[in-house]
């Protein structure tokens, strides 16, 4: 493994030249978990998941319209932890790419009172025009690639989306120029999450220096939780693309956070966060995955909630019984399992911020 080149990476961060991209595994196991809640959903009117791809196969277009329905409800309800949006709303980058439909990142800044622009791509006519600036360090841009969560028939899910998807994309057709600018500007690619294996990962590669003849020394792309399993290939995608490995796991993204904070510690992002201190100690229970204690706290509180926030509640109590029931049962999918927990984080989080 090649040294680590800090200053460079700092540097090009403080000067706005650096871009942070989001793979699927920003969401950890999230198309697994998906593949489970639409063979729940669709029996089998769900043919087949690709696993390398992390695509689908549908019986008609029905199907593909409730899978759109499951998916786009399954994206909003599966939120990464707390503690990386943070520091990813700390760091000043004025692009960030995501290749999930999520928006978890966008109510990140609005929790912490920070701007932050949002667009996405879609090869259909998109339910909402955004308009959008350049994006700067004081005003940052999320751009989601492969669609939102707000636009169900944006959602890459099966062969034929991505290959529209590719086909425009390609083509330059519908990413706007606030977009194409920044990243011909980029001399750092700072990878997160991506399965490199795939073959529509490396035309996305392809499409960020689709400006220059080929991968060289003048962009440096950095790559963090890969999923190489053949060395030959890995050496072969080093050569081609020139990709330095430089970190296996969030760790590596942390540490980024505590060098450019440790050198640049005027540049990073100053949080507001307005949460009462009620609000913030469940949240810290949240954290610490202590559930039963801050169920307690938001019952002392309850008569603060509406009649809607109080049944929101009650029934997220008894999904949060019924996960432990589950759990200790043993006869109920993992990935379900999860699923389940992270709704009742949401909804404890969403009811904290009402707290006086």
């Amino acid at each position: 493994m090649e040294d680590i080149h800090w200053d460079d990476i700092l540097y090009d961060i403080e000067e706005q030249r650096a871009v942070l991209l989001l793979g699927h595994n920003f969401l950890p196991n999230a198309h697994e978990q998906l593949n489970a809640a639409l063979t729940e959903k669709l029996g089998d009117k769900l043919l087949h998941f690709y696993t390398r791809d992390g695509l689908f196969l549908f019986k008609d277009s029905d199907a593909k319209t409730t899978a759109q329905q499951v998916a786009a409800r399954f994206f909003k309800n599966n939120p990464p932890e707390d503690a990386i949006l943070k520091k990813i709303a700390e760091m000043p980058f004025r692009l960030m790419v995501s290749t999930n439909p999520d928006k978890f990142l966008l109510d990140a800044f609005a929790q912490y009172k920070l701007n932050l622009q949002f667009d996405y791509f879609s090869s259909n006519n998109k339910e909402q025009e955004y308009k959008i600036e350049r994006p700067s360090e004081e005003n940052p841009l999320l751009y989601n690639i492969c669609g939102s969560v707000e636009d169900q028939e944006s959602l890459i899910l099966d062969y034929d989306d991505l290959f529209k998807m590719l086909k425009t994309l390609l083509t330059d057709l519908k990413v706007p120029n606030e977009i194409r600018m920044p990243l011909m500007k980029t001399n750092t690619y700072i990878f997160v999450g991506f399965h490199f294996e795939r073959w529509y990962t490396q035309l996305f590669l392809r499409y960020l220096n689709m400006n220059e003849n080929q991968f060289d020394n003048n962009n440096r792309n950095y790559v963090l939780k890969t999923t190489f399993q053949d060395a030959d290939m890995e050496r072969f995608f080093l050569q081609q693309f020139n990709i330095k490995f430089i970190g296996a796991d969030w760790s590596f993204f942390e540490e980024l956070h505590r060098r450019f904070a440790e050198k640049y510690p005027a540049k990073l992002r100053k949080l507001i966060n307005q949460l009462s201190p009620t609000a913030a100690t469940i949240d810290q229970l949240v954290a610490k995955s202590e559930y039963d204690s801050a169920f307690s706290m938001l019952k002392i509180f309850e008569s603060q909630f509406d009649s809607d926030d109080q049944q929101l509640l009650t029934m997220t109590q008894s999904t949060y019984s019924q996960y432990l029931q589950d759990k200790k049962e043993g006869i109920v999918l993992t990935e379900h399992l999860n699923s389940a927990l992270a709704r009742v984080r949401k909804n404890i989080l969403e009811l904290s911020q009402k707290l006086q």
